[in-house]
């Protein structure tokens, strides 16, 4: 579970970045590969994620994604939490 916590915890555009990294990792020669990959890093410092992942470093604390946030909220949604129809945030009968 902890990988699970780990990975629910990252930025999503760097996940996404990574799983694009591995496809074409397959497909592509080396030279070319480190090509994609370098352009994908670069997008991914464009991003405003990177910024909160270089403060967090610099302020010796774990990183907190906005991205991570709101995947983490539509989860809660989904699986009935607080405040949905599902969950017990409702009046009781």
């Amino acid at each position: 579970m902890d990988i699970a916590r780990r990975v629910a915890e990252a930025s999503a555009p760097a996940l996404a970045a990574t799983h694009r990294c591995l496809d074409a990792a397959v497909s592509r020669d080396l030279a070319a590969g480190i090509a994609f990959e370098a352009a994908e890093e670069q997008a991914l410092f464009e991003h405003g994620e990177a910024r909160e992942g270089f403060t967090a470093f610099l302020e010796r604390r774990p990183p907190v994604f906005a991205s991570a946030q709101a995947r983490g909220r539509s989860a809660a949604t989904s699986a009935g939490g607080p405040g949905t129809a599902g969950g017990s945030g409702g009046a009781s009968a």
